[in-house]
């Protein structure tokens, strides 16, 4: 068995012991966003209950990952970037029962290209793309930058999008950074753009055990989708930034992964580091398919601008704990 490889001081996350040190044990009362609001991190740590996400009658506790907001298809109308999407489905606008389940970020479809599974897309794993992505531009001696080669010259770059490798720090300790490919990155402001953006897509393939692309089997995650990782969407945020650079917003524009606001960013690193969860009798850390269900459901009940980020540099929001 390899070598468990502890988290850069950046990613650590506090154990069981750590985390109730000290603390009142506070059960959830009245819901578990109203609790977590009035939480007071110095004296108090929230606990959940299993029960409270799973159902006391549920014995089927194999299938960890739930349904996902559906996005439209290539064929439907609308705008292709999932805020715009999300914002559709919390305005009512697109009939959606499925607003009323316990759901684990989005999916959606892509337009064409070498892969046609359906994307995949968590919340939980935006927050931590978010934070790789700050972590790479503290400009500190031994914090390794995310790089890029892009290919965007030539014929095929309108309408196919441009190419580019990349490398991307990891969140370990001792791991070098990881290499990829990532494809489809719409850089022109044609008609092809958004259609472009669905198709991004990475060769990505980590050995990290963070990492969870090859977890399909003893997950319940679906083998027919393309989970996009942590290190490629930190990847294609740093392409909004390199074409930032160049006064080129398209690939922001129609970004297929929307940045997260401070309140949903604060409710994510309050359930790391300020939340516990009970499940027989035994207190754990708060697993991520529990995350993901609260991150969801809070952009959903948060309306449909509110959970994405409005002018705010990510860079300046509170990374503490």
């Amino acid at each position: 068995m390899p070598k468990t490889r502890h988290r850069k001081k950046f990613f650590e996350q506090r154990t069981v012991a750590e985390i109730k040190r000290d603390k009142e044990l506070v059960p959830v009362e009245r819901g578990i966003l109203t609790a977590l609001d009035s939480l007071d991190i110095e004296s108090q740590v929230l606990v959940i209950e299993r029960d409270m996400i799973i159902g006391s009658k549920t014995k089927d506790t194999k299938r960890k990952y739930g349904a996902s907001l559906q996005l439209n298809s290539p064929s439907e109308p609308g705008p292709v970037a999932p805020e715009f999407n999300l914002m559709n489905l919390l305005r009512g606008e697109t009939d959606h029962a499925q607003l009323r389940e316990m759901l684990q970020g989005y999916t959606y479809e892509p337009h064409e290209g070498p892969s046609n599974l359906v994307r995949r897309v968590y919340f939980w794993d935006i927050f931590e793309a978010m934070r790789l992505a700050v972590y790479s531009k503290m400009g500190i001696q031994w914090v390794e930058p995310i790089e890029l080669t892009v290919k965007d010259r030539g014929k095929s770059v309108a309408n196919y999008g441009a190419e580019a490798v990349v490398r991307v720090p990891s969140r370990r300790e001792k791991l070098a950074r990881y290499e990829f490919k990532a494809i489809g990155i719409p850089v022109y402001d044609n008609e092809h753009a958004r259609t472009i953006a669905r198709n991004f897509a990475t060769t990505h393939n980590s050995g990290d055990n963070l990492h969870r692309d090859t977890r399909q089997a003893d997950t319940g995650e679906d083998p027919r989708q393309h989970k996009h990782t942590v290190q490629s969407i930190a990847a294609y945020f740093a392409l909004i930034e390199h074409y930032a650079a160049q006064g080129n917003q398209i690939p922001f524009d129609v970004k297929p992964f929307p940045f997260l606001s401070e309140d949903i960013v604060r409710t994510a690193q309050l359930l790391d580091n300020h939340t516990l969860y009970r499940e027989e009798g035994e207190l754990k850390r708060v697993g991520f398919e529990v995350k993901e269900m609260i991150l969801t459901a809070q952009i959903i009940l948060a309306g449909p601008y509110s959970p994405f980020r409005t002018g705010k540099n990510i860079q300046d929001y509170s990374w503490g704990s």
